[in-house]
């Protein structure tokens, strides 16, 4: 679980820095985090939490998700309006970071890692 933060943010960071054909392997990164993510946190949700609560769980995660990108897509597309590119792709890589800090934070407290 701690390799996926760290994965999307390399990627990010070189998506940011890097030229674009340089970039290009390090989409596969970002992709792969977003694909296997999804299977591993469902078979997470299965196992620790209750069936008479786990559809609310997931809906509530799904909502706080959509959310999530609904309030920072516009932010980035400001940033990248502002400055470039490179530089909404490496804002998105410091938004990536701390959430994925305050995840792993919230995840030891709670002894899940």
């Amino acid at each position: 679980l701690i390799s996926f933060p760290v994965i999307g943010l390399v990627s990010y960071l070189a998506l940011g820095m890097l030229p674009s054909l340089a970039t290009l392997p390090m989409l596969l990164g970002f992709y792969f985090v977003r694909g296997v993510h999804i299977p591993i946190l469902h078979q997470y949700v299965n196992t620790v939490v209750e069936s008479d609560i786990r559809a609310t769980v997931l809906s509530v995660k799904n909502l706080v998700q959509k959310l999530l990108y609904a309030l920072l897509g516009p932010l980035i597309g400001v940033v990248a309006d502002g400055g470039s590119l490179q530089a909404a792709l490496l804002f998105s890589a410091g938004l990536y970071g701390v959430l994925s800090l305050l995840v792993l934070i919230n995840m030891a407290r709670h002894r899940m890692l």
